[in-house]
């Protein structure tokens, strides 16, 4: 079974609601046994989101219940790393919870431990800049989604990247194997989130109608969504996932398009990979949509990736690239699949 940890931006109210669908996949990998879910580590929301925002706590213990999974759950540091190597050591105690959770779990478990970061790189960063042998023994590899596969402009614009610049340079010098998903193929000169420039085939990012996923999921799990798009205030979160009457705020939803990124990184952690049905495949599948490429790759001070594709990874340094192999096929595959992963979260 793959071992994996969880870092990630998931606040409530919400800021961002893909980062609930994003950890919703992973509990139901692991209710499905594709893996063990061995920790959530949530960012601070005073390093890159401000307030009122707190930790989305409730939605692992609302997860917990619809999956029969229980997952440490840490905040990480409210401050992020502030130069390339800092192990936020400076902070005291509560400033390097996430970092040594992180360290924790790679040392407590006999098998290599991945990290799968959908949020800022500061927990990762410090871990790493703590103990990197431990890294370059233990962590089987980081999945890091964020920044750009190229930069027209030299510049980069990515969120996560902009509120932790020296965390996401540290990560991806990392002594381990990174797996990159960008968020965007590119952000063009000014940073265009919303441009046909993002998406291509080394970008996570794919645009559809959240309808048919709604449909199919269970009644529990759409009080869950409901619960996060009404960003109720409500402390009774365990009633919240029997009402059946739902919120006007998620049958808004429901009719609207929405952006994904990281659902790539999270399957290709627990080893897998979709058809163009969205059925489930290995990795190494000939049918798979996706795949993790090898690549040289440097990253320079500005936190700019400069990379090529390779024949094979290199031993000291091991990088991987997403790739899109079905191109046509890759946003409707994944709803397919996400679908029927949420299935279990009953």
């Amino acid at each position: 079974m793959k071992h994996v940890i969880h870092t990630t931006d998931c606040f409530h109210p919400h800021n961002d609601p893909d980062d609930h669908f994003d950890l919703a996949l992973q509990y139901a990998l692991a209710a499905m046994g594709h893996l063990s879910l061995d920790g959530v580590i949530i960012d601070h929301p005073s390093r890159s989101q401000g307030g009122p925002y707190a930790p989305a706590a409730a939605a692992c213990a609302q997860l917990g219940m619809l999956s029969g999974v229980t997952v440490p759950v840490t905040v990480g540091a409210a401050v992020g790393t502030r130069c390339i190597g800092d192990t936020l050591e400076d902070l005291g105690i509560h400033g390097t919870r996430g970092a040594d959770e992180i360290l924790r779990v790679l040392r407590r478990n006999p098998e290599k431990t991945a990290l799968v970061m959908v949020g800022e790189a500061s927990d990762i960063a410090a871990a790493v800049s703590k103990a990197p042998e431990l890294f370059r023994e233990k962590c089987a590899g980081i999945y890091l989604v964020a920044g750009t596969a190229s930069h027209p402009d030299g510049i980069e614009r990515e969120w996560n990247v902009m509120c932790g610049r020296a965390a996401y340079i540290t990560v991806m010098r990392a002594p381990c194997p990174v797996y990159w998903c960008p968020c965007f193929q590119a952000l063009g000169e000014g940073g265009d989130y919303f441009g046909e420039h993002n998406f291509g085939e080394n970008s996570g990012l794919f645009f559809e109608a959240q309808g048919p996923l709604f449909e199919a999921m269970p009644t529990r799990l759409r009080a869950f969504f409901s619960f996060m798009f009404e960003k109720s205030t409500d402390p009774l979160w365990l009633d919240a996932l029997e009402r059946t009457e739902l919120s006007d705020a998620y049958h808004a939803e429901t009719g609207r398009m929405r952006r994904f990124y990281s659902t790539s990184a999270i399957l290709h952690a627990a080893g897998l990979s979709a058809d163009a049905s969205g059925a489930l495949v290995p990795t190494e599948d000939t049918r798979a949509i996706f795949s993790y490429v090898p690549i040289t790759a440097s990253c320079d001070s500005d936190g700019v990736v400069r990379w090529t594709y390779a024949e094979k990874p290199d031993p000291d340094s091991p990088r991987c690239i997403l790739h899109i192999n079905d191109d046509p096929h890759f946003g409707g595959a994944m709803m397919r699949t996400m679908a029927a992963l949420y299935a279990i979260l009953q």
